[in-house]
């Protein structure tokens, strides 16, 4: 389907060097809040939000450690 294949490419263009200009501190916690809002209400919505913003690569393993390490989720979301 269309989100696996978004979520591919979003994986293959983390692994690559990024050249996007990193915004201010300010900004970037701002953005994350809505992230963590983001995945308290719709889960892949907010994965989908922090991995466009660059908070989290496309790899599981950084998916899980998210999860585990990160204050503010919904345990209740993650399931």
């Amino acid at each position: 389907n269309s989100l696996s294949y978004q979520r591919k490419l979003r994986m293959s263009m983390a692994s690559e060097p990024q050249t996007i200009p990193r915004t201010n501190d300010k900004m970037r916690k701002r953005l994350y809040r809505i992230g963590l809002n983001l995945f308290n209400k719709k889960p892949e919505k907010g994965l989908d939000f922090l991995l466009d913003n660059l908070f989290l690569e496309g790899s599981p393993k950084s998916v899980a450690r998210f999860f585990i390490t990160r204050k503010g989720l919904s345990k209740q979301m993650i399931g």
